[in-house]
């Protein structure tokens, strides 16, 4: 240290490389200087026991051992020597003093890698006399923050990992024991053994917390139709190096196409145990039931007190699973009549009760205090509430409003044998009366009747009828904006005028809805028939040609894509290539 206190007062040219080796001198200087602390204070008891074998510069330290076993050494001349072995805390002052100022001259001279050594010494110093919190400010600057870590950081990531546990820190601990176990390449099986067994410790010990982690990674996804229930199968990637008991596992699936906007669907898995490599886990769900495609948005596993949160997805990287509706789910359909729905449930088990909820293209409910509900039915807050149903059940209820046309959602949670469940899905429903009627007087006892389509798909108006009783057969269909004229007698001032007439795309429906049943059954894919259905008929509606349809009496569309729904979809969607499947178009009102 004299000589280092010489080389300060050395008057040298001040250019970068004269201060580096000048810098570098004096760091040599001041480790040698530190070698000789380690054999006074071994020898005087002043250094903690075993601290040497502890610390980073454990080759650097074998001769001061060997020299510090020697019995006789010549008498201590040096008075700050003399004063430093006179206490354990003067010894410390002096000592890391020596660290610091070659810490600050091997970073001048641009020797990091010797610099983090020297502090990790430091570190480890406090560490033997139980000073965590001062271990900890010089550990916390060496760590990075981000990023892979190498075998330095390691060791000194553990020497913080065991001061934040002593001080009670099991939040930061957590996250230290995550990136050592991301780093157990550079430890042995038993470090690696300890850590595993810390990190299920720690994540009881924790308050309630989410993380985002890298020691899982989500390997296959596959949905098991077979299953008596929703179940989506996922393979767990765990770098956990021994067998972890998780609470649960719970993916996060969001609707991923236009089949039922905003939609969140949580199934998950209880009490599952994560081995080291792959593990296959399946997520099922009974409370939720809805036909469509997802994406598999995030996974999460929870273990004690913490969430481990995996993104699945991200905006380069999608990916998607298609779900059937679930095989106890009731199936509901709805029907637009003049200034009217009727809503058509057939529940496939006993259902003990029900609140139907419908918004239409404009997403505001269609059911309001002001509709007209049968009795033993009724309205709150938007919903319909119907008591328990056992068998198939039709309800009109009577709108006192004209909800907008277009895509409807419909939700519905009803109760089975005590359990509540969630329905959700959606359909095309055209609320506008397709068929617009009107009379003007031509004289007093002659009226001109006039029905005019207002829907876009073409309508087929059979006949009018005054007082129910035909008065001028049609049998055409009326495309949008045309328009049927008929003259009549009329007696009194007042007269009772309708329209018999039946939609296209009811008929359409039907046809969709037949022709998927008939392939579906042909191949054994019974449980994908809803969901085709919805599919098929979604893109009939697009690519109809209704004037060919109406000539021809049969199906003219686009040929069915083969879409990204799985293999046995696209077989059966390839069943459904071939168009041009016969439509009954004179089927009733």
């Amino acid at each position: 240290m004299n000589v280092v206190e010489i080389c300060e007062g050395v008057q040298l040219a001040q250019d970068d490389a004269t201060v580096r080796v000048l810098a570098v001198a004096k760091a040599e200087f001041l480790a040698s200087a530190r070698r000789q602390l380690d054999v006074l204070g071994t020898m005087c008891g002043r250094l903690p026991a075993g601290y040497l074998k502890r610390s980073n510069t454990r080759e650097l330290t074998q001769d001061s051992e060997s020299k510090a076993s020697e019995p006789n050494l010549e008498p201590i001349s040096n008075p700050v020597l003399a004063e430093a072995l006179a206490s354990d805390a003067r010894f410390d002052q002096v000592y890391v003093r020596t660290c610091e100022q070659a810490t600050q001259y091997y970073l001048d001279s641009g020797r990091k890698r010797f610099a983090q050594v020297m502090q990790g010494d430091i570190a480890q110093l406090h560490i033997c006399r139980e000073r965590w919190a001062n271990a900890i400010r010089v550990l916390r600057p060496l760590i990075p923050e981000t990023g892979d870590l190498n075998v330095m950081d390691v060791h000194l990531a553990e020497q913080q990992a065991v001061c934040e546990r002593r001080l009670g820190h099991t939040t930061t601990c957590l996250l230290l024991v995550q990136r050592l176990i991301s780093s157990a390449r550079f430890l042995d099986s038993s470090a690696q053994s300890s850590y595993a067994n810390m990190l299920e410790e720690l994540a009881h010990e924790v308050p309630v917390s989410q993380y985002s982690t890298v020691l899982f990674r989500v390997g296959d996804i596959a949905v098991d139709y077979d299953s008596a229930s929703i179940a989506v199968n996922i393979h767990v990637q765990s770098d956990v190096p021994a067998a972890l008991d998780v609470q649960r596992v719970e993916a996060v699936l969001v609707a991923g196409d236009n089949d039922a906007q905003q939609l969140e669907i949580v199934v998950d898995a209880h009490n599952v145990t994560l081995e080291p490599g792959s593990t296959r886990v399946a997520l099922t769900t009974d409370s939720v039931s809805c036909a469509g495609r997802f994406e598999v948005q995030s996974v999460h596993i929870f273990v004690g007190n913490v969430e481990f949160r995996i993104p699945v997805s991200n905006a380069n990287y999608r990916r998607f699973v298609r779900l059937n509706a679930h095989p106890a789910a009731p199936i509901i359909e709805l029907r637009a009549c003049a200034n009217s729905l009727v809503v058509n449930i057939q529940p496939l088990v006993p259902i003990d009760s029900m609140r139907l909820w419908v918004h239409d293209a404009q997403s505001q409910s269609v059911f309001d205090d002001q509709c007209m509900v049968p009795e033993g039915y009724r309205v709150e807050d938007g919903a319909l509430v119907v008591e328990a149903v056992e068998s198939s059940a039709s309800v009109e209820i009577g709108l006192a409003r004209n909800p907008a046309s277009g895509s409807i959602t419909v939700y519905a949670e009803y109760t089975v044998d005590g359990d509540l469940r969630m329905l959700l899905d959606t359909d095309d429903i055209e609320f506008a009366m397709p068929v617009v009627l009107t009379a003007r007087k031509l004289s007093t006892h002659t009226l001109l009747v006039r029905a005019q389509c207002s829907a876009l798909a073409p309508v087929r108006v059979l006949e009018l009828c005054m007082c129910d009783v035909s008065i001028e057969p049609v049998a055409r269909f009326l495309q949008y904006g045309e328009s049927v004229t008929t003259v009549c007698e009329a007696e009194g001032d007042k007269a009772a005028i309708s329209v018999r007439f039946t939609m296209l795309m009811d008929a359409v429906r039907m046809c969709v809805y037949e022709l998927v049943a008939k392939a579906a059954s042909a191949l054994k894919l019974d449980a994908h028939t809803r969901y085709v259905q919805r599919v098929v008929l979604a893109h009939v509606r697009r690519t109809i040609d209704a004037q060919a349809t109406v000539c021809e009496s049969r199906l003219v569309c686009e040929p069915v894509p083969t879409l990204m729904c799985g293999r046995d979809v696209s077989r059966l969607l390839s069943a459904l290539l071939v168009v041009g499947a016969h439509i009954n178009l004179d089927s009733g009102p």
